[in-house]
């Protein structure tokens, strides 16, 4: 039983993930953080936010108001979250402001037409790496 669950743990268990020209943008990026950061993505671009989540505090000191332990926190901000992702889909720029300052989120990092939002909305270009793109909000 022990053998068959190793073997079956091998044939469906990822590899560790090659890194593509996005994720070393993003870091690149993040590199260049000052404050408390968010990151908006989107479901075809190829990268694992949740990783840039768990790097940046630990290889670059950095804070932000997202993590890996949702669990932990209150209901409310949670749904806090979720609120500013679907405000920035929606390009809601006054809710994504109002949103990033209740949550003291003062730069961004995006992607493609994630990049055109953020200047649409009159966020502050700092960066930009490839199809990645760092903001800055002043509140």
């Amino acid at each position: 039983v022990a053998l068959a669950s190793v073997i079956i743990n091998m044939a469906h268990t990822p590899y560790f993930p090659h890194y593509g020209e996005v994720d070393y943008a993003s870091i690149k990026l993040l590199e260049q953080v000052e404050g408390k950061f968010m990151i908006f993505s989107y479901p075809d671009i190829p990268t694992y936010s949740r990783a840039l989540y768990a790097y940046a505090p630990v290889m670059l000191n950095l804070s932000t108001p997202q993590g890996w332990y949702p669990h932990v926190k209150e209901k409310e901000y949670i749904e806090m979250l979720h609120k500013t992702d679907d405000d920035f889909n929606n390009a809601d720029c006054d809710a994504v402001k109002e949103d990033l300052h209740v949550l003291q989120a003062d730069e961004v990092i995006s992607y493609k037409q994630g990049c055109d939002t953020l200047k649409h909305c009159g966020f502050q270009e700092r960066a930009r790496e490839g199809i990645a793109c760092l903001y800055r909000f002043k509140y």
